[in-house]
């Protein structure tokens, strides 16, 4: 069933991806979806196949020259190269690797969840209550086919291991810094990674209060799980601290009154009062519309009426304390914004990335109140009318539309109260499991895959290998033609390189985070960076942007243009100039980019050359360039962190020419040129990261149990 639900065939085009809205050529099933579901098909299938792609060909998989002209895929930070649970994609390809990781991580979490509960010593009702409501949770599947899902599905094996860490099994604090570690560093999702350690960090001090013999058993896990993230994620770090993202300026919740805050809180009770992605009718943009909060009313009810064991009320603390931790910073409320954007890796986190704790902390303080004996009537009835009465007043004041959405669910607090009620407690898993199942599945992405592919025909019978191609607005999205096979200038990537952002915003993709549509196609400048062909829409380029583009091939639905200013990625420069203008205003375009490279502040150039590429592969390029003096030897390609420059084997600093390309100043006489890219501090966070893991077994081999403090 989840093969068939992520089901994909390179050789269609995947138009009909959820929630990209692009006008599909006819004969395409259109079938309307989540945008924030669009991750899957637009970025990580890419990615993987790309990787798929490099290895056969026998090139290390470290950046990939289809998308962007060149961005880093070892770097990326979510490919989840190093992780080993990500083999299915490696062996089975994107499609059906993803189908076979989602049930692994359903898995993962489901046990999770069960052997932390009874580590807690929490009966079969609970742990059951606990397992299905976590696996099944909507936060979890919102996000279910992308790598961070793994950050989640390893949380409560994290608080298990938590638990047995502070009761001082060494072994379980080795296995804790390795588990967090490698979650940090090994490109799963470093971003939700760091949340967690986060959340462990406070849940571990919260248990530790008064009992510093337990907080000094916590401290050594942490600090070797921060060595072994810091060293094998240091190529990530490096890439990342470059890219467009890091630089700008995010506010998760920034402009989001309190009276849209209290609306998005409401979705903690009835998850859809506001739209359903799939139905294009959310409430809220990205970052918010991936995030669902809803833990279920089942554990409302629990939370209300239920009772916190002795044994437990410490954990219970502990959770609490880090649900307020997710509410303060994904709402942004008073205190944590500042605190927030006053710590210098914080302010550029996307914040509401740490919703996936608030589920999790409800349902596991829902699990550990689970009743063991009969809940007075009073208390249960109290409990009953406030969970009931809001989501009946929530759903009520649902938006139009949402009927089919929210009015399925309105009558499980009232089940569940009667359930307890009368002494039929045991029950209560199977109705919060069918609860979280009618949500989560409906949120899965879903792809039906086109008869024919009319952009993939068309491009075949002009574009030769390695020639890039753009596409101007929605024609078809970024990075899919890499997919096909072609090379894309665009890429739809939340950590590419500034340089790279430059260009795009040159030619009209707007966004720091993940750029928006091309919608000044520059003749020249694209031309500059090797662009010969340019998609269009059927209603063709509008002026002055159609000067430079000749139409060659057409069908009903795209246009096909080929750059008359077309040059070749590698060339000499025998002219710099410093900014003539703004690029992305055409003031480039009356450039003789054949001979004339843009720099600030341009080299002094004055000879004539040629060049001969002697290799040509997409981690490493040779030149020999023969001047009668001082040229520029430019490589378009996007610089980014981990390139590095030869001239004769010998070091030589890189220019950065026309926006982002990488420039070489060779002297008179005959050379050899080299651009070299290996993921930046590979080597040294190599040595780091496994200074960690000897690190982890030498404190696990010196562990002791002790006693319970």
């Amino acid at each position: 069933m989840l093969a068939a639900i992520f089901g994909f065939s390179a050789h269609h085009l995947y138009l009909v991806v959820p929630g990209v809205l692009s006008p599909a050529p006819a004969g395409l099933h259109h079938r309307v979806g989540s945008r924030e579901q669009s991750d899957l098909p637009l970025q990580f299938a890419v990615w993987w196949e790309e990787v798929r792609r490099l290895v056969k060909a026998g090139e290390p998989p470290w950046i990939s020259d289809r998308i962007g002209g060149g961005v880093p895929l070892f770097a990326n930070g979510q490919t989840g190269l190093p992780w080993p649970l990500q083999l299915p994609v490696w062996l089975w390809g994107p499609e059906v690797g993803t189908s076979v990781m989602a049930v692994l991580k359903v898995l993962a979490a489901f046990f999770g969840m069960w052997v932390w509960l009874s580590r807690l010593g929490c009966g079969p009702p609970a742990r059951w209550f606990g397992a299905l409501s976590f696996s099944l949770s909507l936060n979890f599947f919102s996000w279910l086919p992308v790598p961070l899902t793994w950050v989640v599905a390893a949380t409560p094996w994290a608080f298990w291991l938590l638990a047995r860490t502070l009761r001082g099994q060494g072994k379980a604090g080795a296995a804790l810094a390795v588990l967090l570690g490698t979650l940090l560093g090994w490109s799963t999702h470093p971003e939700t990674a760091a949340f967690l350690a986060l959340a462990l960090a406070l849940a571990g001090f919260v248990l530790s209060w008064g009992r510093f013999r337990r907080l000094r058993r916590l401290l050594p896990p942490l600090a070797i799980a921060g060595l072994i993230g810091l060293g094998f994620g240091l190529p990530v770090i490096l890439t990342v601290l470059d890219s467009a993202k890091f630089h700008a300026v995010l506010s998760p919740a920034e402009g989001l009154s309190w009276h849209d805050k209290l609306r998005l809180a409401s979705l903690l009770w009835v998850p859809f009062r506001l739209g359903h992605p799939a139905d294009w009718n959310f409430a809220f943009p990205f970052p918010h519309a991936p995030v669902a909060l809803a833990c279920g009313s089942v554990a409302w009810l629990l939370l209300l009426a239920g009772e916190t064991r002795t044994r437990h009320r410490r954990w219970v603390l502990a959770l609490a304390s880090v649900a307020v931790f997710a509410v303060g910073l994904f709402f942004e409320l008073p205190g944590f914004r500042e605190v927030g954007r006053a710590l210098p890796v914080l302010r550029h986190m996307t914040w509401p990335r740490v919703a996936f704790l608030l589920p999790f902390c409800l349902i596991a303080m829902a699990a550990l109140r689970f009743p063991k004996r009969p809940i007075p009537t009073r208390r249960l009835t109290l409990a009953w009318l406030v969970v009931q009465g809001v989501v009946l007043v929530l759903t009520l004041a649902s938006i139009p539309g949402t009927g089919p959405r929210v009015w399925p669910t309105v009558a499980v607090p009232t089940l569940a109260a009667g359930l307890l009620a009368l002494r039929r407690g045991v029950l209560l898993p199977l109705l919060a499991a069918l609860e979280a199942g009618f949500w989560s599945f409906s949120v899965l992405p879903v792809s039906r895959l086109a008869p024919e592919n009319p952009v993939a025909s068309l491009l075949a019978r002009w574009v030769q290998p390695g020639e890039r191609v753009l596409a101007v607005g929605h024609v078809v999205p970024a990075n899919l033609l890499a997919r096909m096979g072609f090379s894309d200038l665009r890429s739809h990537d939340p950590v590419r390189p500034r340089s790279l952002a430059a260009l795009h915003a040159a030619l009209g993709a707007r966004g720091e985070d993940l750029p928006g549509p091309i919608t000044t196609p520059w003749a020249g400048l694209a031309g500059a960076w090797g662009v010969r062909w340019l998609l269009s829409g059927p209603e063709g380029l509008a002026s002055p942007w159609d000067q430079g583009w000749e139409e060659v091939d057409r069908n009903e639905h795209l246009r096909l243009y080929r750059n008359r200013r077309f040059l070749p990625v590698l060339r000499l420069a025998t002219r710099a100039l410093p900014l003539p203008g703004e690029a992305s205003q055409g003031q480039w375009e009356g450039l003789d980019f054949a001979h004339t490279a843009v720099v600030s502040p341009p080299p002094v150039l004055s000879g004539e050359g040629e060049l001969e590429i002697v290799e040509k592969r997409p981690w490493r390029v040779r030149v020999q360039v023969q001047a009668s003096g001082p040229v520029l030897a430019v490589f378009h390609a996007p610089r980014a962190p981990g390139w590095q420059a030869y001239l004769d084997g010998h070091p030589v600093p890189l220019v950065t020419a026309n926006l982002g390309a990488m420039g070489v100043v060779v002297p008179q006489g005959t050379h050899e040129v080299m651009w070299r890219y290996g993921p930046p501090g590979l080597g040294v966070g190599l040595a780091l990261g496994f200074l960690g893991f000897a690190a982890a077994g030498v404190y696990a081999l010196r562990g002791r149990r002790h006693a319970v403090c």
